[in-house]
């Protein structure tokens, strides 16, 4: 006999009963009975991931877990560009992208150099009998921002014993943005303790060249460094 087609999850029993019409044989006989289990089919949780936004060279961990199912279980992570085509995980598919574990349910992103927003999905195949094969996540997205940029400009020539005004401008970046003046002594880049795009100097009373740093909390994200100003 060959059962099928059952759509109820839960033990089920089977024996076999044989009548015989010989004289005096005993009738019915049955057999030991066996059971059947029967699951739900496997499922996966929506992807999640550690964080939603990066700077490029960032890196981003996507997790699922699967549950129902059985039989042996195989992974694959998988990647799309627009939210409806997916391929399997390929290093430098996005450009500069690396994979680490993509075939287990926890899948690290890195290194991602070109901006945009990106997909990913985890797909696990069952090789129990009638297991809907291959379940998918839920994907979650990552998106790719610029690295932090920052310009400075401000007054160049004051008299002796005067302050001088400078601002500066940072852009892309992703987190909490800092920003960090810092002056030169001759040696050694100094922090003035101001942590705003804007910026007056001391009393000066030497050429000084002055410059700020300006950073993001953000996965991946570097510092960047404007152009000095001399005043």
């Amino acid at each position: 006999m060959t059962v099928g087609g059952i759509t109820v999850a839960s033990t089920y029993y089977y024996r076999l009963s044989a009548t015989s019409t010989g004289s005096g044989c005993t009738s019915p006989i049955v057999s030991t009975g066996s059971s059947l289990q029967v699951v739900a089919d496997p499922t996966l949780t929506a992807a999640t991931r550690t964080n939603s936004i990066s700077c490029q060279g960032g890196s981003t961990i996507y997790t699922s877990s699967l549950s129902n199912g059985t039989g042996t279980v195989t992974y694959q992570w998988q990647y799309s560009a627009d939210g409806s085509s997916f391929s399997n995980v390929v290093g430098g598919t996005p450009t500069g992208a690396t994979y680490t574990n993509p075939n287990t349910t926890s899948l690290t992103v890195a290194n991602i150099s070109l901006v945009g927003t990106y997909y990913y999905r985890l797909s696990a195949t069952s090789t129990g009998s009638g297991c809907t094969s291959p379940a998918v996540s839920t994907a979650a997205t990552v998106q790719v921002v610029a690295d932090p940029s920052v310009t400075a400009s401000g007054a160049t020539t004051i008299c002796s014993g005067l302050t001088a005004n400078l601002s500066s401008s940072g852009s892309n970046g992703t987190g909490t943005m800092s920003y960090q003046w810092q002056y030169y002594n001759g040696s050694t880049w100094v922090n003035t303790g101001t942590n705003s795009n804007s910026y007056t100097t001391q009393s000066l009373a030497v050429t000084t060249d002055f410059r700020c740093l300006y950073s993001g909390t953000g996965p991946g994200c570097t510092t960047a460094t404007t152009n000095t100003v001399t005043v």
